[in-house]
């Protein structure tokens, strides 16, 4: 049985979603003994509301518990809160669980998270642990969990060796990172215009520096 090891610590980025106290009932059932909480600012008075109710999530936490807290007087949007908070937490931590407010983790996920970050630790192959799988189902081999090019960020794991080779549009724009990657053409060709896409509409692009 693969058990969640608490001196791993979870960062909780959260926005203006009314759901975060499942997130953060589930997180105090594993109780880490490091906590960061990043909340991003409201944009209009309902917003406003929900921000203050996951500030005050704080109060619920009755197990022992450093806590970090991060929140926003102004709206960042959704890509750049994330990008900072994430970054936050890695200044403080050479690895953890990062989780959305809108993202309600199994408890196998904490322990299955632990078990990884420790096996892959050193292993520059590996740049992140994904809770997700989009198998639907298949079984493909016989191991528990699989290798992808991909990266799933609907609750994840990392390490800050890999996260401070991120950048944002300015860098990536100028790099020729998809060609380099050990895939084909229609592969290349999505996800070019996906990134493109994403650059026409200001949203934000992150990525690694190098693979």
């Amino acid at each position: 049985m693969i058990i969640y090891d608490p001196k791993i610590a979870i960062l909780l980025i959260a926005f203006n979603r009314s759901n975060i106290k499942q997130v953060f009932d589930r997180i105090k059932e594993v109780k880490p003994r490091r906590l960061y909480i990043a909340v991003d600012g409201s944009t209009n008075d309902t917003q406003c509301k929900i921000c203050k109710e996951t500030t005050s999530i704080v109060s619920h936490i009755d197990w022992e518990c450093q806590v970090f807290k991060l929140y926003q007087g102004k709206n960042q949007g959704y890509d750049k809160h994330c990008f900072h908070s994430i970054s936050w937490f890695f200044e403080q931590e050479p690895e953890g669980i990062i989780l959305e407010d809108d993202c309600v983790p199994s408890l196998s996920f904490f322990g299955f998270c632990t078990t990884l970050l420790k096996k892959f630790r050193n292993d520059e192959r590996i740049g992140h642990i994904s809770g997700s799988n989009y198998q639907f189902g298949k079984n493909r081999g016989d191991g528990t969990y699989y290798y992808s090019n991909l990266t799933h960020v609907s609750g994840w794991a990392g390490w800050r060796r890999v996260w401070q080779e991120h950048c944002l549009n300015e860098i990536f724009n100028q790099l020729n990172y998809l060609s380099n990657l050990p895939s084909h053409a229609p592969f290349q060709y999505r996800w070019n215009r996906l990134f493109n896409i994403a650059n026409h509409s200001n949203a934000v692009c992150m990525s690694k520096l190098k693979n």
